[in-house]
């Protein structure tokens, strides 16, 4: 069985190729845009709205596995059936998961110095 890596650089460079000032802004729209969804997420979360929880973790899952990132795209896909199948606690339990792992990515890619600050 495959374990989700955090990051898969390799993926990343079948979109970008070599070209860094690409990769940097492709890093920085995706954590704006991923950060800004996990806040959508965690507030449909606390509020019991599993239609924009499935939602705002659908396109986290499809952006993090363009992006490379398995373990953020797994747990997403995760949250995503939980969320469509109506189980609130497991949803909250995961969306605290998926929280941990967009961080993890964040750390991963600060060290590989990849424009993440």
């Amino acid at each position: 069985m495959h374990t989700p890596r955090t990051w898969d650089p390799e993926r990343i460079r079948e979109v970008v190729g070599d070209d860094r000032e690409i990769l940097l802004e492709l890093v920085s729209l995706f954590f704006e845009d991923t950060q800004q969804r996990l806040e959508k997420l965690q507030r449909s979360l606390v509020g019991g709205d599993l239609l924009v929880t499935r939602n705002e973790a659908h396109a986290i899952k499809g952006s993090a596995g363009n992006f490379g990132a398995e373990r953020l795209h797994e747990v997403s896909r995760r949250l995503e059936d939980a969320a469509r199948a109506g189980e609130l606690a497991s949803a909250r339990e995961l969306g605290a998961h998926l929280r941990t792992c967009f961080q993890e990515l964040r750390s991963v890619l600060k060290r590989a110095n990849v424009g993440v600050s």
